[in-house]
């Protein structure tokens, strides 16, 4: 309860009183029944914007102390009343807004005298609702409502039928028991949405029959078992909507799919469409073309590199060894730049797409800790390196992805290292973006540590100073660095290690300038784990790290006190050896190099 209580707190003005009045609010709930009634009322979903107005007065009534001029306690607990209290929408504010809308699937609103098309109006409508459907899911439970969507689920607007069928995943988990007209009219409304309608209907459908009917088992089965008979490769554009159903049906039930789901990748999904090269693409040379200029073929084989992610995802882990296989045939995908045959085949702009694809599938494995685990430093770099892919769209696509997913904490620390590359691009509004999500990244994870005490025993994987070894060894692969000896090399690595640098240094917090010179020095006593025994391999690792003391030193002076702390250095990238063993002749060896950079 205690814990509870404090997070309330957290959301309050002035957390620290907010904490103590928190404590007195629950103690006064505790004594007082009637009290805590009302309150149960109010925080009912049911609750209406009238019942939850006479609530909010009595319960304000009964904390009011007529001899009490200014009561804090009181304008805490009105505050957080305010925040909870359906204010605006209940079931019949939604039971208004469908109407509005009814009118204008009708035709009999006023739309065009508010100068907005039906159109305009109803796909308006719909994701007004939509977004109500997330907050106020039990305020649609009716009848009347539900008829509604099932009108905007016929209409031939795909963007309508889509935010309905939405509306009835968010809010329809007891149209099966209280509805049963509505469920059978929706039921093949769905199955038709899965196997023929737009690849966003398809996903919502699916996930519609799994959150809301009890038989989901049987429903999935009548979807997926046909889509599987009638995969066909040489029909790519009839391929889209199958490919990404079978992609979430086995992600919302592996345990049911796996079986035939392993056939159709080997058989099919890599077989015959990712192994092959039907048709010949546009030759003009162009790196990126819209969405609508790309070919069907390769619309096809970016779902099905997606269908790969959702059935490995939906298994979570690598028993068959199938993540294995998948995540070599990525790396293939992006060693042979989008081209996986060779053939020379597929367009510039068509091969742009695979690489973009490829690259966002082993991010997004990444996220799954069994398969996060598999993936090797070499894969890790071939991902990492999208980042600083020749097509602009590529670079901006994968970054916004690759931000998005570390700012939820959903990847490993490991991924942060890979906007270091970002210094190279020939794009400053590139850069300053980089530089932005490394600032809200490294801002995140410190206020997490704070605010979570358990935090502290996994600061391996949340500090940002754990960035370090891992952007060293990634520069120290880096296809560009192939000369250590070079002035213009060395300036590129030092250009990259400072676009990190500069964000982590800004203030020595806890001493941690030492810890990162501490590190650095750390890791100039181990071998590269990658290619221990490749002595050119080595000498650019040591390299990178004088380069990177060099920056260290120059940023701070307070570098070279003693670290707070032994940094702990990841064994999948750095093999520690005999302390006897040092390898100092690196400094002589980039000491020229490291002299013409001041």
């Amino acid at each position: 309860m205690f814990g509870k209580l404090m997070t309330i707190a957290k959301n309050l003005p002035d957390a620290g009183k907010a904490q103590d009045f928190m404590k007195k609010f629950n103690q006064v709930l505790g004594e007082d029944e009637k009290l805590r009634v009302q309150l149960e009322t109010l925080i009912s979903p049911t609750c209406s914007c009238k019942q939850a107005e006479l609530c909010v007065r009595e319960i304000t009534r009964k904390l009011t102390f007529p001899k009490q001029p200014t009561n804090p306690f009181l304008e805490m607990v009105k505050f957080l009343l305010e925040r909870i209290a359906p204010v605006h929408i209940d079931s019949e504010a939604i039971s208004a807004l469908v109407k509005l809308l009814n009118k204008s699937i009708e035709g009999t609103a006023d739309d065009d005298e508010e100068g907005v098309t039906p159109d305009t109006a109803i796909r308006s409508g719909l994701e007004l609702l939509k977004v109500l459907s997330f907050t106020h899911p039990t305020a649609f439970h009716s009848a009347e409502t539900y008829e509604s969507l099932l009108q905007c689920l016929k209409m031939e607007d795909d963007k309508v039928a889509e935010a309905a069928i939405q509306i009835f995943r968010n809010t329809g988990q007891k149209i099966e028991t209280e509805l049963q007209q509505i469920r059978s009219t929706l039921i093949p409304i769905l199955h038709q949405k899965a196997k023929r309608g737009t690849p966003h209907q398809a996903k919502q459908a699916v996930h519609c029959i799994h959150a809301i009917f009890n038989n989901k088992e049987v429903q999935l089965a009548q979807i997926f078992e046909p889509l599987s008979r009638s995969l066909n490769a040489d029909v790519p554009e009839q391929l889209i909507t199958p490919l990404v159903s079978l992609g979430h049906i086995s992600m919302l039930a592996p345990d049911q799919f796996a079986s035939p789901m392993k056939s159709i990748v080997a058989n099919f999904i890599v077989k015959d469409l990712l192994m092959n090269d039907r048709s010949i693409g546009n030759k003009n040379g162009k790196l990126w073309t819209t969405d609508e200029e790309v070919s069907p073929e390769v619309l096809a084989k970016v779902q099905a590199i997606k269908l790969l992610v959702r059935w490995l995802l939906g298994m979570k882990n690598n028993q068959s060894k199938s993540a294995n296989s998948t995540l070599r045939l990525l790396s293939a995908m992006l060693v042979s730049e989008g081209d996986l045959t060779e053939q020379k085949k597929i367009s510039k702009s068509d091969m742009s797409r695979l690489r973009l694809a490829a690259g966002g599938a082993i991010m997004k494995l990444a996220q799954e800790p069994c398969y996060h685990d598999i993936i090797t430093p070499e894969q890790f770099q071939l991902c990492g390196l999208v980042i600083n892919d020749e097509c602009y769209q590529v670079r901006q696509i994968f970054a916004q992805k690759l931000h998005l997913a570390l700012v939820k904490l959903l990847l490993p620390l490991e991924y942060l290292a890979v906007f270091a590359l970002c210094a190279k691009d020939p794009v400053k509004e590139r850069r300053a973006h980089a530089r932005q999500c490394l600032l809200k990244n490294i801002s995140v994870r410190r206020e997490y540590i704070k605010q979570n005490p358990l935090a502290h025993e996994k600061l391996v994987s949340l500090l940002p100073e754990y960035v370090v070894p891992y952007m060293i060894h990634l520069l120290a692969h880096d296809p560009d660095f192939t000369k250590p000896q070079e002035y213009e090399q060395l300036k590129d690595i030092k250009e990259c290690l400072w676009f990190m640098l500069e964000v982590l240094m800004t203030k020595n917090e806890n001493n941690s300038h030492a810890f990162l010179r501490k590190m650095v020095e750390n890791i100039k006593q181990t071998k590269d784990a990658q290619c221990p025994d490749d002595a050119k391999a080595n000498e650019k690792l040591y390299i990178v790290c004088d380069v990177a003391l060099f920056v260290i030193a120059n940023k701070s002076t307070a570098c070279h006190l003693e670290s707070p702390k032994e940094p702990v250095l990841p064994t999948k990238f750095f093999l520690m050896q005999d302390k006897a063993r040092l390898n100092l002749h690196v400094v002589t060896m980039t000491k020229r190099g490291i002299l013409q950079m001041q």
